[in-house]
């Protein structure tokens, strides 16, 4: 399975979720309440996404750990009889070579994935972070109705997908997630200040646009590195 075959799956099981949350708000007459988005600051927006920067850090090298003394021997071997083979036994040596290694990407996909949602699961999550404090405590301290209850394990669900998957994705892709981020809401704030022609911090490059604004997250060494290095 390719791994724009894996997304497409992931993204699927996303909607899928939306349908069945969508259709059930319906069923109860539309009673579920808006979530309350909490007023952050750039410093504390990145302080939270760094958060997951870390998780996502450990997953990457566990994923290294776990895989590579299982596939890092035969890539190897594939990879010296690649050298060896003859003018005609090329091509096959280097089909058998993408095979194993593209096998060994999609392991370490599925093993950060599993790690991803377990990691959810505990605490861990990219949407709820985003939420006023202690909301959800605040709402079933009361006396939810059943729809809200619903409502509660539904947004659960879909948060632990959407945090396992990214996290899965490796720190990597929360820099970029990260970056865009500042670099919108710097962007919005210089429009606020009145300062529309301000240009957009390079938050990619590390750099503030000017001084108060955080720099971005540092970029990790690569995302599933044991994969993509052909362990």
């Amino acid at each position: 399975m390719t791994r724009r075959e894996r997304a497409g799956n992931w993204m699927l099981l996303i909607l899928i979720v939306i349908l069945i949350a969508s259709v059930l708000q319906l069923w109860n007459g539309g009673s579920f309440i808006p979530l309350p988005i909490a007023d952050l600051s750039l410093a504390e927006t990145t302080a939270r996404l760094t958060t997951l920067f870390i998780a996502a850090t450990f997953i990457e090298r566990a994923v290294e750990v776990i895989v590579t003394p299982w596939r890092e021997e035969e890539s190897n071997h594939l990879e010296l009889s690649l050298k060896d083979a003859a003018a005609e036994q090329v091509p096959g040596a280097q089909r058998a070579l993408v095979s194993y290694k593209s096998t060994t990407q999609g392991m370490a996909f599925m093993v950060a994935g599993i790690m991803g949602v377990l990691v959810s699961l505990v605490g861990v999550r990219g949407i709820e972070m985003f939420l006023k404090a202690d909301f959800w405590k605040s709402v079933l301290a009361g006396i939810p109705t059943e729809a809200v209850t619903l409502q509660y394990h539904l947004f659960t669900l879909v948060d632990v997908l959407i945090t396992g998957a990214l996290l899965a994705g490796g720190a990597d892709g929360i820099h970029r997630v990260t970056s865009l981020i500042i670099d919108f809401l710097s962007t919005t704030r210089d429009k606020v200040n009145g300062s529309p022609g301000a240009s957009p911090p390079s938050s990619m490059a590390g750099t503030p646009a000017n001084a108060g604004t955080p720099t971005a997250l540092p970029t990790s060494p690569g995302a599933l590195h044991v994969a993509e290095g052909g362990a």
